[in-house]
């Protein structure tokens, strides 16, 4: 666990090197800037572009953030030859993927809070009303990164960076249609293409439990049940992407 808790503050600290936080700047000014030039054009329902385009704006950056970091967890300790020296102590590749994986989340958290107090901010300073469905909405998001975060770590344990941002990328997109993809799948005849949408409903992550913003603007809140699956679904495909991405970094060749 020590060594664990090494690599995932390691991680964290080199994100904080590496500048990637810097987006939270343009995050805010983002929100502040959509929500002052749309409010005028929105007939009245300037508090709902605001939430909306906020809410949007802090999936797609942490997106970002995620793919700047991520793929480049063990490209960049395979280019400066340093995996080699973590790998000859008794250190086990599972280990390694976890405490990068961890120090990637940590970083995220830091981020989301920070996203999300620059909203909070931005709504206030608008005198728009929120509650705690805005909060809820806020972990939700946190969760779908933490999602995102673990597809990055699989992909970045065998391809190349570039590729895997791609990736990356790729399953952010096709993951926010998800339900239409599963809409499809029922409306299927069961004959043609409906076992290859069956085993891509697999594969592509069910982002679209995260971005629901409609709870928020009537301040009725997240149903338990809701919250309960969206946790659940994100542990088990983190934590079935992490055992997939230590199984081949185990099996992967590393040569000096």
């Amino acid at each position: 666990m020590k060594t664990i808790a090494a690599l995932a503050h390691h991680t964290f600290l080199e994100a904080v090197r590496d500048k990637v936080l810097y987006l939270l700047l343009f995050f805010g000014l983002f929100a502040f800037g959509a929500s002052r030039v749309l409010a005028p054009l929105a007939l009245g329902e300037g508090r709902r572009i605001t939430i909306d385009v906020g809410l949007a704006g802090l999936s797609l950056f942490g997106c970002l953030m995620t793919i700047f970091v991520g793929h480049q967890l063990i490209f960049r300790e395979v280019e400066r030859k340093t995996l080699y020296f973590v790998f000859a102590r008794p250190i086990r590749r599972s280990s390694f993927v976890l405490g990068k994986y961890l120090g990637l989340v940590l970083t995220l958290a830091c981020a989301t809070a920070s996203m999300g107090l620059l909203l909070v901010l931005v709504l206030a300073a608008s005198r728009y009303e929120f509650g705690l469905a805005l909060f809820q909405a806020f972990g939700l998001v946190f969760l779908e990164l933490s999602i995102v975060a673990a597809l990055a770590v699989l992909l970045a344990s065998f391809t190349t960076p570039i590729l895997a941002g791609l990736l990356t990328l790729a399953a952010y997109q096709v993951g926010h249609g998800s339900g239409d993809l599963f809409a499809l799948l029922e409306s299927s005849d069961g004959s043609g293409g409906a076992p290859w949408l069956q085993a891509i409903t697999w594969v592509v992550p069910r982002l679209d439990l995260y971005h629901d913003t409609w709870p928020v603007l009537t301040g009725a809140g997240f149903g338990p049940v809701h919250l309960t699956l969206a946790s659940a679904y994100a542990v088990i495909y983190a934590s079935a992407c992490l055992v997939l991405a230590g199984i081949i970094l185990e099996r992967r060749q590393l040569a000096l």
